[in-house]
């Protein structure tokens, strides 16, 4: 009612409430309200049911804030650069990468970034601001704090509603290394074969096309109005890729001039360079070039890079006749007989060019006119597409992200049951991906004490209860679903919601088997005598002094020296010497008990 008085007053026109069905369910609704006579007593509203928009749009929140979470906990870090103050924020994980204090001031992005790095990374953030190209770099920084250069992965993408840039950084320092080793072989190899692969290149791959003459008039009017049901099928048409879209609007354009053969190229004006997208099935049986390439340079091209260098359409009826604008193609090339190819722009740039070929009736203005318009109509609906994949891909990345770690992750709902469980906990809990999704997070993780053999207290019931990030105590065992023990480390966090209300956990561990078997063997040098195998006086004086208490009393202390060592050594040699020595050391472990010390106190002292 309280709605109603505020949309007849004219006070407000749009609401979002819940609202219940006659079945008794509760639905959201987004509602319009306008007044439709002078007394106001009447209204115009239309209705809309937004509860599945709603839903998925918290369901999106609550798997963005768990991925941040998880961001953390696997070492990526993020950043967001505010255009509006031109203000940079890091994450903790960023901080840590460039070695910054946590909280500290941030360096200028600038100044830290090497020389030769700073124009690719303005440029890419220039390409992504004004083309909406994906901001996807790699730089070189040198960290302010110890100089170190560091090579870093960075991808990005802009946020139009807050006029800021956020992305992801990725220490990508050890792969690079690696990577200019091999490309160092790579291109001992390349100079070797850089002849053979310039006498490979091609020129131009042209398209050829013949079709049936059709009257004028009545061409018009069938492609009119195959143009706008083709429009509508490529904006219908269900696609998870920018390619598969491009594709089926090049058929649609085949099949709407009568072509037989036709491509898209993307076009880089920055590069002056062109990239092939799609081409036509037909044309893949009939051409016999050997090496194919798929890019080409403005200046390389012939009669189909003049759509970029007129920046207007272009047609060749008579493609056999002698044409300066024309400079050949490869043996095997498909024949051509007509083409027409035409520029694409997007905000007054060209952005893709679309070559059509061998209609069988000569190309003309109608043809030109139905394209442009098609592919107008196409560009508008792809800038739409391109949104929807690269946010799927971007939440497919991030799971890939977690599940190829190399430590052990398992991720839970609010109520302590397993959602996701990469490859590396799978085999230290024996449980595959199939069997543990959805079983409470103890079943699958079961640890003990190694000592008392004890159940560890649920990491996840206590980050779940306490809303705290905490880490497993020492000497903890995980037991695997077949029985193997293996000796681990980890933490549990919490993952929050952006509006900080915990909607599940997530444990990150490792197996430590080698750290702790080589702490045992370092400890076990440090306190024994290599040759005997019994304590050394090291180990004896740290026992003399935990036993220097008023409880422990009373304690007896015995010395023992081996006489005729040194005429033993002298007279047949020390190796006789030091089997006297194991000899020795073997009587007093026989003859003393299992709780009494036995220590070799240096040379023949016992």
């Amino acid at each position: 009612a309280q709605e109603r008085r505020a949309a007849a007053n004219e006070e407000r026109n749009f609401f979002i409430f819940p609202h219940r069905l006659a079945s008794g369910e509760v639905r959201t609704v987004e509602v319009y309200s306008y007044p439709i006579d002078e007394e106001q007593s009447l209204l115009f509203s239309v209705i809309s049911d937004i509860t599945a928009r709603v839903e998925a749009e918290g369901e999106l929140l609550e798997k963005n804030a768990r991925l941040r979470r998880a961001e953390m906990i696997t070492g990526l870090g993020s950043w967001e650069f505010r255009l509006s103050d031109d203000r940079l924020i890091l994450s903790d994980g960023a901080e840590q990468i460039l070695g910054l204090a946590s909280g500290g001031p941030i360096p200028d992005l600038h100044e830290i970034t090497l020389p030769e790095y700073r124009e690719v990374r303005e440029r890419a953030l220039q390409a992504l601001l004004e083309e909406n190209i994906p901001y996807d770099i790699e730089l070189r920084l040198r960290r302010p704090v110890d100089g170190v250069i560091i090579d870093v992965h960075s991808i990005g993408e802009y946020d139009l509603e807050t006029d800021s840039v956020f992305g992801t950084l990725h220490d990508i320092t050890e792969r690079k290394v690696t990577e200019r080793e091999l490309e160092k072989s790579r291109q001992r190899w390349l100079y070797s074969l850089a002849f053979f692969l310039f006498v490979q290149l091609v020129v131009i791959i042209a398209l050829v096309i013949n079709i049936l003459q059709r009257r004028k008039a009545q061409q018009e009017i069938r492609q009119n109005l195959q143009r706008n049901e083709s429009l509508v099928r490529i904006l219908q048409h269900p696609t998870t890729s920018m390619q598969e879209l491009l594709d089926y609007a090049l058929a649609e354009s085949l099949e709407l001039t009568s072509s037989k053969f036709g491509y898209i190229y993307l076009y880089c004006d920055e590069k002056k360079e062109f990239t092939l997208s799609t081409w036509s099935h037909d044309v893949m049986g009939q051409c016999r070039i050997i090496d194919r390439e798929t890019i080409y340079q403005l200046d390389k091209t012939g009669v189909w890079g003049e759509a970029v260098r007129q920046k207007k359409p272009v047609i060749v009826n008579d493609f056999a006749k002698t044409n300066s604008l024309k400079k050949g193609y490869p043996a095997g090339h498909v024949g051509l007989t007509k083409f027409m190819t035409l520029p694409i722009f997007d905000q007054g740039k060209i952005v893709a060019v679309i070559g059509l070929a061998n209609k069988e009736t000569d190309y003309n203005d109608m043809d030109i006119w139905q394209i442009t318009l098609l592919m107008n109509g196409v560009w508008a609906g792809l800038e739409r597409k391109k949104s929807e994949i690269a946010l799927k891909e971007e939440k497919e990345r991030l799971r890939a992200t977690l599940l190829s770690v190399g430590d052990g992750v398992i991720a839970t709902d609010r109520d302590g049951r397993v959602e996701m469980i990469n490859k590396v906990a799978q085999e230290l809990t024996g449980w595959s991906s199939k069997e543990a999704l959805g079983k409470p997070f103890f079943q699958v993780f079961n640890a003990i004490n190694e000592d008392t053999r004890e159940e560890c207290e649920d990491p996840v019931e206590t980050v779940l209860n306490s809303g705290k990030t905490i880490g497993l105590a020492n000497h903890i065992l995980l037991l695997s679903k077949h029985g193997a023990e293996k000796p681990i480390a980890d933490s549990a966090a919490p993952i929050m919601s952006i509006d900080g209300e915990i909607t599940g956990a997530v444990l990150v561990f490792r197996d430590v088997s080698e750290e702790k078997k080589r702490l045992e063997e370092i400890e076990y040098l440090s306190y024994h005598d290599h040759l005997t195998g019994l304590h050394n006086r090291r180990y004896f004086e740290k026992k003399r002094e935990e036993l220097d208490d008023f409880r422990d009393l009373s304690v007896s202390i015995i010395m023992a020296d081996l006489d005729g060592l040194k005429l033993v050594n002298d007279t047949f040699g020390h190796a006789t010497g030091d089997r006297l020595l194991r000899k020795v050391a073997q009587i007093l472990k026989s003859t003393c008990r299992g709780d009494e010390i036995i220590a070799r106190w240096g040379g023949d002292e016992f």
